[in-house]
């Protein structure tokens, strides 16, 4: 008797443990399809695939993520509850329809999700070809670098842009322009605008002059971030600094927020930089530095006319 309750404990646990392997096994299984498909979806594919399963506000937020996406989804909540014409509740609640936890594990996701799709320069120069330059492909090119222009004069943009120049708009405090390696050219570019309408603006190429600049930074002035991929940490360092010493902190980045000054801007001007082309392009940053320095003219119409007429008398004593 004792021998066959033995035998039949020893059948129950060995009964027990296949079951335990087979749930192990199967949630593995699980898993890594979970894994596979979260990593061949995007979010915008995940959000388009629920559009159906949304209530009318719901699709109202769905609606201005997928208008200007990731680049609403990295605005804060206020923002972007604000551009659907919903609530707070409402944004928190379709965030989780479509998988997360929060809304910090979302925005997360998303910057995750650009970071994996950034490609080096090498990478993009191996997928480009030259026959990409036939003039059959000049129109694509076109509308590619028109659409370009379109993401850089976002309604957001737009206001920005005029609370950026009223920022800039007075010729007491000073204005620091830092940009990086592959921005220097629109640091120089900025830096010549906006002091040919007001003085006191200094540009910061990387470390060349950011100790002593960084020193002598003070509450009131303004400093322009130029933070494109990839990021540099001597323009955030610098940012950081200038803000707790009182600073202003506006930032020209690319559309998908990754740059580190985000955390410390006052003003953010975004730009979508991916082209045809094997590099960057910074056309949208031009336009936005030309709108900033017209509607600063605007906003100081009589200081900006006796500085040109200082400048010209000083050019017709050269000629």
């Amino acid at each position: 008797m004792d021998f066959a309750y033995e035998n039949m404990y020893k059948y129950q646990c060995y009964l027990l443990y296949i079951i335990c392997q087979y749930n192990n096994i199967l949630y593995i299984m699980v898993r890594k399809k979970t894994i596979l498909m979260s990593e061949e979806k995007s979010i915008f594919d995940i959000v388009l695939n629920k559009l159906s399963t949304l209530t009318p506000n719901e699709k109202k937020i769905a609606q201005v993520l997928i208008d200007d996406y990731p680049s609403n989804g990295l605005r804060s909540i206020p923002q972007f509850s604000k551009a659907a014409g919903t609530s707070h509740p409402t944004v928190l609640r379709f965030i989780q329809k479509i998988g997360f936890n929060g809304y910090p594990e979302f925005q997360e996701a998303l910057r995750t999700e650009v970071r994996t799709k950034f490609k080096t320069l090498p990478e993009r120069y191996q997928d480009f070809t030259i026959d990409s330059l036939k003039n059959t492909e000049y129109e694509q090119y076109s509308k590619n670098f028109t659409a370009i222009l379109d993401r850089s004069l976002t309604d957001n943009n737009r206001l920005n842009i005029k609370k950026i120049a009223k920022l800039l708009a007075g010729n007491t405090k000073r204005v620091f322009i830092i940009s990086g390696i592959m921005s220097k050219h629109i640091g120089v570019m900025c830096t010549s605008y906006i002091n040919f309408i007001r003085p006191n603006v200094t540009h910061i190429y990387l470390q060349d002059n950011q100790a002593i600049a960084t020193m002598d930074v003070n509450k009131g002035d303004v400093i322009i971030a130029i933070d494109m991929p990839r990021y540099e940490k001597g323009i955030t360092q610098f940012s950081l600094a200038a803000k707790e010493r009182g600073a202003s902190i506006i930032l020209m980045t690319d559309d998908s927020l990754s740059s580190d000054v985000v955390k410390c801007a006052n003003h953010i001007l975004t730009n979508r930089i991916l082209s045809p082309a094997p590099f960057d392009t910074y056309m949208g940053c031009v336009v936005q530095i030309e709108l900033v320095a017209v509607e600063l003219i605007v906003q100081q119409k009589e200081k900006f006319a006796t500085r040109m007429n200082r400048m010209e008398k000083i050019m017709q004593n050269l000629d």
